[in-house]
């Protein structure tokens, strides 16, 4: 009897569960219906902006949009945080529907451009978003010089992406065919305080410098990404080329000082020599890579894909940056110095030091201890 009894409150409770999930069902596929519409106007959007030659991304149009939408979920009792993530999503999609839609071409009259060296993620993106803003683009092997009749590459060029390792480099500049006095060189290279000088000695034409900080090589656009440049030569023959990269949707950040580039590189090596030991430290024993394996996910997901990132993507560029950092500066030796000091203040148990230190970071990087 008793069983009874609770079988038949139990299905009296899945009929009350199954009615009201049905009802979210329903307004899940009103959601997709109504994302679907969004996108539709979202093309609209693209191709007007592709025929006027505006930007994908404007930054205050997206700030205004956001704050609104937090304002009017907090009305009606939603979380503002929440409605920031799910915009932020949205937009950055749309952003990419936008994109497939093309850029208007800036310089009708340039004839071709060549990529040199697949190395890098970053040269495909430039090849892909140069094609959508309808220029002729090619690209071939960073070692081009041992193909046969490799000069009929270079016929009617005048722009050059240099998409190769720093090794590559001296190679590149000897083996590169006469170019126009107008051919633009423009430096991806990662490591810009040693390929800087090197170009600017052997090539006497137009040459600019971009550095792109992208978060991982599963990106496939610029749109909201940071593209740092700085001047090398004749500047008003590539201005063109970065009010381009702006209708991409990417943030030009320019850097006067070359020197810059260095300390660039000195952050990025530091990053990733702790990506490197710490994950060489977790995995010494075997029983470790296991457990450490099931637990690092927990702690922060952001974290886990960017170290799992780190080790899929780009890593000749990793193992580059940190052997020419540590051959130009000897870094990581006092790094190492550094931490041995921070180890004696915890083994001695030294703790104002310690907070001192604490102190002076949350200074640096103007963190209030009331802040959330």
């Amino acid at each position: 009897m008793i069983k009874k009894l609770e079988y038949k409150q139990n299905n009296i409770l899945n009929n009350k569960l199954n009615l009201l999930r049905d009802k979210i069902d329903i307004l899940d596929t009103k959601l997709l219906s109504i994302l679907s519409k969004r996108y539709n106007l979202v093309k609209k959007i693209g191709k007007i902006k592709q025929q006027h030659g505006l930007p994908v991304y404007i930054l205050e149009r997206e700030k205004y949009v956001i704050n609104l939408r937090k304002k009017e979920a907090k009305n009606i009792g939603l979380s503002a945080n929440f409605i920031e993530k799910i915009l932020n999503n949205i937009m950055y999609e749309s952003y990419i529907y936008e994109n497939m839609e093309g850029f208007k071409k800036l310089n009708i009259n340039l004839k071709k451009i060549l990529i040199i060296g697949k190395i890098y993620n970053t040269g495909y993106i430039f090849k892909k978003l140069l094609t959508l803003s309808n220029y002729d683009v090619s690209m071939i092997n960073h070692d081009f010089w041992l193909i046969k009749n490799f000069h009929s590459y270079f016929i009617d060029v005048e722009m050059i992406i240099l998409n190769i390792s720093i090794t590559s480099l001296n190679d590149v500049l000897k083996y590169l065919p006469k170019l126009s006095n107008n051919c633009i060189l423009v430096d991806i290279t990662p490591i810009k305080y040693i390929s800087i000088n090197k170009i600017l000695d052997q090539y006497s034409g137009p040459v600019l410098y971009i550095y792109p900080i992208l978060p991982s090589n599963n990106i496939s656009i610029l749109t909201k990404q940071k593209i740092i440049y700085s001047h090398g030569r004749l500047s008003n023959m590539y201005n063109w080329f970065l009010k381009q990269i702006k209708l991409w949707g990417a943030e030009l950040v320019h850097i006067k000082d070359h020197k810059n580039y260095q300390y660039i590189s000195i952050i990025q090596a530091l990053q990733y020599f702790n990506m490197l030991t710490m994950n060489a430290f977790l995995l010494k024993e075997k029983y470790q890579k296991k457990i450490f394996k099931k637990l690092i996910p927990l702690f922060n997901d952001l974290e886990y894909k960017y170290y799992k990132n780190f080790f899929t993507t780009d890593i000749v560029l990793y193992q580059q940056i940190l052997i020419s950092v540590q051959k130009k500066f000897n870094l990581y030796e006092q790094y190492i110095n550094h931490l041995n000091n921070i180890l004696f203040l915890i083994k001695n148990k030294n703790i104002n030091d310690i907070n001192n230190i604490n102190h002076r970071i949350k200074e640096f990087y103007n963190i209030n201890d009331h802040q959330n």
